[in-house]
């Protein structure tokens, strides 16, 4: 909705007060048909959490009752709803962002929706040859700010050398900022374990020393090996519900330290989803979570 709202602001706009625009994982393709709930169509968990969230029976009751309190009919509120009609029309730099993650594209799929439905990326035919619509695929970052979240360094100095480069009249007015440490976190499943394996990267030119890498436990989840580089190599220790590594030291000048790894046995965890979070104790770190799933 966040990124729809920025391409029809800017076509709207004319290239008149917006100077730059970036929509992360925007919904702008052709929206399913807004029709009354089916019984016999149970909701998916995504539409449980929207409904919730919009406090409404069902989306086409929404839709409804948002009509009239613009007072329109639902149709036209519908076609309203489209931006990839429009998006041609932008005049001023706009960057469309989405991930091949992005868990609501990938629902719309599951749906039977071609192309994913109203996150279709069909738009891009009609700014093959458009000056200033650009399209940033990128592999992993679910929707929308959870892009941010998957990496914010990369995505913090992204975002801001764009904006830069397309709105400061004066450079030196603008800086680019963002953790000088960070961590980035993967997982992966296996038959009756889960592998966690953990960068810690210092993007700063100074060497940064004492830091303590951290990782949580999913409750009755039991650690069967951890280790830093190689196995057997600066092993961790647990604490409570936490697994620990201490970093003695990481060079400056773009340094990468790790892989920290650890396995955890699943044998005792309940079907379902389960979460693991991993952070430093460094200032301006945000933490870094995944989650996976036992079948």
């Amino acid at each position: 909705m966040g990124g729809r709202s920025v391409v029809k602001a800017m076509v709207k706009d004319g290239g008149q007060l917006l100077q730059a625009g970036m929509a992360l994982g925007g919904p702008i393709g052709e929206p399913a048909p807004i029709l009354p709930p089916d019984p016999k169509v149970p909701l998916t968990p995504i539409d449980r959490y929207f409904l919730g969230y919009l406090g409404a029976p069902s989306f086409y009751d929404y839709w409804e009752k948002s009509a009239s309190h613009y007072g329109v009919t639902r149709q036209v509120l519908e076609s309203e709803a489209r931006a990839d009609t429009t998006i041609a029309q932008v005049k001023a730099p706009l960057l469309m962002v989405y991930a091949l993650d992005d868990v609501l594209w990938l629902a719309q799929l599951k749906r039977g929706r071609h192309e994913g439905g109203n996150f279709s990326l069909r738009y891009r035919d009609a700014v093959n040859d458009h000056p200033q619509v650009a399209t940033l695929l990128v592999d992993r970052g679910d929707h929308a700010g959870r892009v941010y979240l998957s990496d914010p360094h990369w995505f913090g100095t992204m975002v801001l050398a764009y904006l830069k480069y397309w709105q400061a009249g004066q450079t030196d007015q603008v800086t680019i900022q963002a953790p000088t440490v960070d961590v980035l976190l993967d997982g992966k499943t296996g038959s009756e374990s889960a592998t966690y394996t953990v960068l810690v990267r210092n993007h700063g030119k100074d060497p940064v020393s004492h830091l303590r890498l951290y990782a949580s436990l999913p409750a009755d989840a039991k650690v069967v090996g951890c280790w830093a580089g190689v196995d057997g190599l600066s092993p961790c220790s647990v604490e409570g519900s936490r697994i620990t590594w201490t970093i003695p030291r990481i060079a400056g000048g773009k340094t990468t330290a790790g892989p920290f790894v650890s396995v955890l046995g699943t044998a005792a965890l309940k079907p379902g989803k389960f979460d693991v979070k991993s952070w430093i104790d460094a200032p301006g770190v945000i933490p870094q979570e995944v989650t996976l799933e036992k079948k």
